[in-house]
């Protein structure tokens, strides 16, 4: 049976329990084309779109509403310090030392930021998350790569 599905292109339509059950796997884990429930082209997975959507999130948080020249951070600003301080401070300065966790904690923030980003978007139904991809992850895992091989020189 799963043969056939597999054979049909996923395009298997039955009334039968198995069937059915098999038709809403294979839903599931063929490429998807529906994000909230709007249609996409075939080009335009559904963890691309999410992946796009987390970055242009991220550049309005942290290009617009951030504002790094304040002396004491009110409202949002003081929400977003407090994960840009932790990472800078728990995982980057705690791990490569004051001056290197410094100099490297900006790309620990982008990373945090669009991991999180990534699997929160991924919790709402109808969506997709990125970092499921792994494509993404071997993206993620080549810059941080890059980095450090250049960073060590």
């Amino acid at each position: 049976m799963m043969n056939t599905l597999i054979a049909s292109g996923g395009h298997y339509t039955t009334t039968s329990k198995d069937g059915m059950l098999l038709e809403y796997i294979m839903g599931h884990v063929q490429k998807g084309y529906h994000f909230f429930g709007f249609e996409l082209p075939p080009e335009l997975p559904n963890q691309l779109l999410a992946m796009f959507i987390v970055s242009a999130i991220l550049i309005v948080l942290f290009g617009v509403v951030y504002k790094k020249n304040q002396k004491v951070p009110t409202g949002f600003t003081n929400f977003l310090e407090v994960f840009v301080l932790f990472v800078r401070n728990e995982i980057a300065v705690a791990n490569l030392g004051e001056k290197d966790g410094r100099k490297w904690a900006p790309l620990f923030c982008t990373f945090f930021f669009f991991v999180l980003g990534c699997n929160l978007i991924g919790l709402i139904p109808g969506s997709a998350t990125a970092t499921g991809n792994v494509n993404v992850t071997a993206g993620l895992a080549t810059v941080t790569l890059c980095a450090m091989t250049v960073g060590v020189m």
